[in-house]
């Protein structure tokens, strides 16, 4: 008989990492699965079933119990089946990208009979694929370079789904006055990143380590003391209007937690290599 309940051993309340085994597994609609991965024994909670498995359009939550950076090519099971597998999760899509912690990986449903997450294997999705997907070569292609003379070196480039080969501006980088959802006028700076960026906090957003680089969107009243203003994140604003983003790519917004000085107040991105 099918479990008709998620299983309460695997919704973080024991802080530890468990396994569980069920015949059958069907998971309620619009339930909440929370799973826990442990990055600093590269270890996660495991659901083993022998027959089928039915998702019910259940939303996932990952919690991680570490605070570490797994190696590139890491590979999570959290669901092994015998049977067959109906449905999906309300909230992530397969080969889609899910956060926990430090670490961004990509859900699939039908890896070997199993529901895992993998983060990207060396160079898969990271900057040295995309600077030969761009034509780099020799000096043009290391990441300080700056081969089209334009003031940003192909790391920059790579982060914010520049041309590395083009010194037009492309924009898709926009700062602009606005009024927000919330009837505040905020500075806001809307770009790319790539997808699967978390931003956490606020003040400077610092993004978890994604594809090889690490975002941080920071702004200042006063050009010598960036990091000063606090920032949120807030719905992508006006992206209707800019140019569509290569895949890989998404558009993020930020904004200035305060109307204060807004007439001196500046925002930008810094791209940081990842560790």
């Amino acid at each position: 008989m099918a479990s008709e309940v998620i299983p309460t051993d695997l919704q973080g309340e024991s802080d530890l990492i468990d396994e569980v085994s069920y015949g059958s597994l069907s998971l309620p609609a619009r339930g909440e699965l929370e799973m826990e991965i442990d990055s600093a024994t590269g270890r996660a909670d495991r659901i083993e079933v022998a027959g089928d498995v039915s998702l019910g359009d259940a939303r996932l939550q990952l919690k991680d119990l570490g605070d570490s950076l797994l190696p590139p090519g890491t590979k999570l099971t959290l669901i092994a089946y015998s049977g067959s597998l109906n449905g999906r999760f309300s909230n992530v899509a397969d080969g889609e990208k899910l956060a926990a912690g430090l670490n961004t990986f990509t859900l699939r449903y039908a890896d070997g009979g199993a529901v895992t997450l993998s983060t990207p294997a060396p160079g898969e999705h990271g900057y040295n694929a995309w600077a030969a997907r761009m034509g780099l070569d020799a000096e043009d292609a290391e990441p300080t370079a700056d081969p089209d003379h334009d003031g940003h070196m192909n790391l920059m480039e790579f982060a914010l789904d520049g041309r590395p080969g083009s010194s037009a501006t492309g924009g898709k980088v926009s700062t602009t006055l606005a009024v927000t959802s919330d009837d505040v006028n905020s500075l806001v700076i809307t770009l790319p990143v790539r997808a699967g960026a978390v931003f956490p906090g606020s003040g400077p957003m610092v993004s978890n380590p994604v594809d090889g680089v690490i975002y941080t969107v920071e702004g200042s009243a006063d050009l010598p003391e960036f990091g000063a203003l606090a920032l949120s994140e807030i719905e992508p604003l006006g992206v209707e209007v800019m140019p569509e983003l290569s895949e890989g790519w998404e558009y993020r917004s930020f904004r200035t937690e305060s109307d204060a000085d807004l007439e001196t107040a500046f925002l930008r991105v810094r791209v940081d290599p990842a560790p």
